[in-house]
């Protein structure tokens, strides 16, 4: 386990010497995330069940009580208007950044695949995770591995 462990920290580090992102970019920059910082992306839909808010909620909070990084989390949200953005942190009782994401095109410009609703990021902008909704617990074990193996 722990051999897949670090080719996965390995391929992490290697894969970004040859592609940037600059709408990653931009995110680290607007929200300031620096060495010792993780940002999380949560893709969310306005009108989603309780479920698939708590779920991220929860896998974030996971994440903080099992590492000493620091996370900054942005939720995008399938929606155009201030007004709809404002009335889903409200409703949801949501703590964190919001963003709208146009057309649902952010998924495309992070590359990450169209099922991630969970996506980890370090401060140079490497994704270090993808995660769906439905997930095993060996998969939150390697992601706290993953994840601590940066502090």
């Amino acid at each position: 386990m722990k051999k897949i462990i670090y080719i996965i920290i390995l391929l992490i580090n290697i894969v970004p010497c040859f592609c940037n992102n600059k709408f990653i970019d931009s995110l680290i920059n607007k929200y300031s995330i620096k060495p010792g910082e993780i940002l999380v992306i949560v893709f969310l839909e306005y009108g989603s069940c309780v479920n698939c808010i708590l779920n991220p909620e929860n896998i974030i909070k996971e994440v903080l009580d099992s590492t000493k990084i620091k996370i900054k989390t942005i939720g995008f949200i399938n929606c155009l208007r201030e007004k709809e953005i404002k009335g889903f942190s409200k409703l949801y009782n949501w703590n964190y950044f919001v963003e709208p994401d146009i057309k649902k095109s952010t998924r495309r410009k992070i590359r990450c695949d169209f099922s991630t609703d969970i996506c980890f990021i370090d401060f140079k902008g490497i994704i270090i995770a993808q995660l769906s909704q439905i997930f095993e617990s060996d998969d939150m074990k390697l992601l706290i591995e993953i994840i601590r193996s940066l502090e």
